[in-house]
């Protein structure tokens, strides 16, 4: 409705960690709608129930994640989406940052199973620019990997010494990416 009433036509989309997830929602749902696609260590991708769980994990104690798998292999998709919502919900409770709301409203829809990106990342048209910091503690590199290979033609930048945040924590070569994609 937005790019409609702002008379945008063919709008570039970046979009950061739960941004990306929505900046990719928005090109899946309306493939023929965007000029290109910038995805920053983005959120939300996942093929399966309980993948989002694992991706976090996977980053800490290889104990824990293995605890985790055992946990997620004895329940069903149903019990696995409640898990991912009751882990979102939590961080969502814990959090002192205006994105409590967010993260809220994301636990509510992995509850219900929807808006992973999974399989229908295919449908996205749109030239894709996938960065990701290397030492991303939030959304692991594997992610962007998935990501990268689900998105026909997409590129994806790695970039070292920086986490979840490159645009802020490796300025220079994050934005002489984004400009040479643009151009």
């Amino acid at each position: 409705a937005f790019i409609d009433a702002a008379k945008i036509n063919a709008p570039v989309v970046v979009g950061h960690s739960l941004g990306g997830w929505a900046a990719a929602l928005l090109a899946m749902r309306h493939p023929d709608r965007l000029g290109k696609l910038v995805l920053v260590d983005a959120a939300g991708y996942g093929d399966e129930p309980g993948q989002l769980i694992r991706d976090y994990l996977s980053q800490y104690d290889p104990a824990t994640a293995v605890l985790a798998e055992r946990m997620l292999a004895g329940m069903t998709p149903e019990q696995q989406r409640a898990a991912q919502a009751l882990v979102a919900s939590y961080l969502a409770g814990r959090t002192q940052r205006p994105d409590g709301y967010a993260m809220g409203s994301l636990a509510q829809s992995l509850m219900r199973g929807e808006d992973l990106l999974g399989a229908d990342l295919k449908d996205i048209k749109a030239p894709t620019l996938i960065i990701w910091g290397r030492n991303d503690p939030v959304v692991p590199l594997t992610a962007g990997e998935s990501i990268e290979k689900a998105i026909r033609g997409a590129r994806r930048l790695v970039l070292d010494g920086c986490g979840h945040r490159p645009q802020s924590q490796c300025t220079a070569a994050f934005l002489s990416a984004l400009r040479e994609f643009l151009n």
